[in-house]
């Protein structure tokens, strides 16, 4: 099997939509590099009792050239999750699993709209238009990185939006899109009470070892100075400490640097030293722990702004981190504007079902979780 980045297995509303119409955005499917697109017999017969215009089935004829076709599926047992999809459409999730797709692109509302979103098996079920916004907005993600451009699509808006929401709202909505694992496990609030959110600037560390030593100590060129320096006001500096519990990232001194870059937090799955002095600072920290050691033998810092791990959950600079005292969670910078859309979509709609609830003095399960129709009542989506 080629070394793709994707593999699309295509519905047949999304096979007949791209033989109908040459305009069509699902033609733009067949255009994308280092793609396959897939379909099974199964799909395609029902795409033939549909077009019978020679017209449409010349183009038709030409999109299945480009087409990889998965013969057996049938073997595929379906998670328990998938019991609900009707007879026609568990062939269809059953070919994308045994073609090892990652994608199942289907405008299906009706039968895969619960599912939107969601991974079944390795395989994230998602509309065709949604596909082809997050593919342009990480292609342009990339083309920053790659340029080292500073602007982000994290605004000042976003943030602020984030500031009012729960960070445990947060973590469904990340987990909904499908970015698990999200919330970091064993780092905890030490600056209790209010929220952290910010974009992420990112360190690694590594065991010490003299001859990187020799490399990466460089004075106020070393990579812990040169994150630090990295970060704007109101960003926060993540650091994969290797989740040593006795090891300190930092102290008073090192990170006075935050403070002076306005940053707003500080977050390791190590440890921390001299807290009582960090703290006024004006930094929010989350970390491991406390120590009064320094990194000792056991971490030394490597490598600024890289694809980091912390608390469990991988961390790129320009996420957005979202932490209070119930835990850090991380969004990827991907997903920021729809997962806050979903937050405030939901968050609101637990209130509205909070206040039926006492109203009508029933048990919670009455109306929780939300159903579509409650979310339908959610302003802007009356239609």
């Amino acid at each position: 099997m080629a070394n793709l980045a994707h593999r699309l297995f295509l519905d047949t509303n999304v096979l007949f939509s791209a033989a109908y119409s040459e305009d069509s955005d699902f033609q733009r499917l067949w255009q994308l590099p280092d793609t396959a697109l897939i379909i099974s017999p199964y799909i395609l017969s029902e795409v033939l009792r549909h077009i019978v215009e020679p017209s449409r089935l010349e183009r038709l004829g030409r999109l299945l050239a480009e087409l990889e076709v998965i013969e057996n599926w049938t073997h595929v047992i379906l998670p328990d999750e998938m019991t609900t999809l009707r007879q026609k459409d568990i062939p269809v999730i059953q070919a994308a699993i045994a073609a090892q797709a990652t994608h199942l692109i289907t405008g299906d509302k009706h039968d895969f709209g619960d599912y939107f979103g969601q991974a079944i098996e390795g395989v994230e079920i998602i509309q065709p238009a949604e596909y082809l916004r997050r593919l342009h907005r990480t292609t342009k993600l990339k083309q920053r990185r790659k340029a080292n451009m500073a602007d982000t699509v994290i605004t000042p808006e976003i943030i602020e939006r984030y500031k009012n929401v729960a960070g445990a709202t947060v973590y469904s909505a990340v987990r909904a899109f499908g970015y698990e694992p999200c919330f970091m496990r064993d780092v905890h609030a030490f600056t209790p009470g209010g929220m952290l959110v910010g974009r992420a600037k990112t360190l690694r560390f590594v065991p010490p070892r003299k001859d990187i030593i020799a490399e990466t100590h460089r004075g106020a060129e070393s990579p812990e100075y040169e994150a630090m320096g990295s970060c704007e006001p109101g960003d926060v500096l993540v650091i994969d400490g290797m989740g040593k519990k006795y090891a300190a990232i930092g102290g008073d001194v090192k990170l006075l640097q935050l403070k002076m870059q306005s940053a707003a937090g500080l977050v390791t799955d190590a440890s921390i030293r001299d807290l009582d002095i960090v703290k006024d600072y004006g930094l929010k920290v989350f970390a491991g722990g406390r120590t009064p050691m320094g990194g000792a033998d056991e971490i030394d810092p490597f490598e600024a702004n890289v694809t980091i791990g912390c608390g469990g959950v991988a961390v790129r600079p320009g996420d957005l981190i979202v932490a209070d005292d119930d835990g850090v969670v991380v969004v990827p910078e991907c997903v920021v504007e729809q997962v806050i859309d979903w937050v405030e979509e939901h968050e609101w709609a637990e209130e509205h079902i909070k206040g039926m609830i006492e109203a009508e003095g029933v048990a919670p399960g009455k109306y929780y979780p939300p159903t579509e129709d409650v979310l339908k009542l959610y302003p802007g989506n009356e239609n």
